[in-house]
């Protein structure tokens, strides 16, 4: 593979094909391990809870205490609607629920049969003692077979309008 992209890149800019060969060879090991040192930390910034990075601020918004969720359901089809109704049920029932900021259910405009669900909770343990509750047992049971897919997407919660 490397020789057929050197072929083309001789063919594109011969007279530079010799400088870019020798700068792709002087990647020393040294070199290497900057890129690697760099890419760890990236990603351990990444990973990292805002409250431990010195100077972050963490309002009661934006608290790394909150949890939410985004809730793509996807109905058999010609249920869209009637699923969307059993959501708004549950979103009634938990709305009186510890921990429970926001629960909103809507119904895709550009696919009938799409359920978006956006919820926001105090904690990841609020939204799971949530799920353990007979009335919204009752409710997944009801919902279960008008669910042809489902997608969750976690999240932290940085604040905004509404919550």
């Amino acid at each position: 593979m490397s020789g057929v992209l050197c072929d083309k890149l001789n063919q594109l800019m011969p007279h530079r094909h010799g400088d870019i060969m020798r700068g792709a060879h002087e990647l020393t090991v040294r070199n290497a391990m900057k890129v690697i040192v760099y890419i760890l930390f990236s990603l351990l910034i990444l990973v990292m809870p805002r409250h431990s990075i010195a100077g972050s601020d963490t309002s009661e918004k934006g608290s790394n205490m909150s949890f939410g969720m985004q809730v793509i359901m996807t109905a058999v089809p010609e249920k869209g609607e009637e699923l969307g109704s059993l959501m708004l049920e549950a979103s009634k029932l938990v709305s009186t629920l510890k921990g429970c900021k926001l629960y909103v259910v809507q119904l895709s405009s550009s696919e009938k049969d799409t359920v978006l669900i956006t919820e926001v909770w105090e904690s990841k343990e609020d939204h799971k003692a949530s799920l353990s509750l007979p009335e919204i047992q009752e409710l997944i049971g009801k919902a279960r077979p008008l669910i042809s897919g489902m997608v969750h997407h976690a999240g932290n919660p940085l604040g905004g309008h509404g919550i």
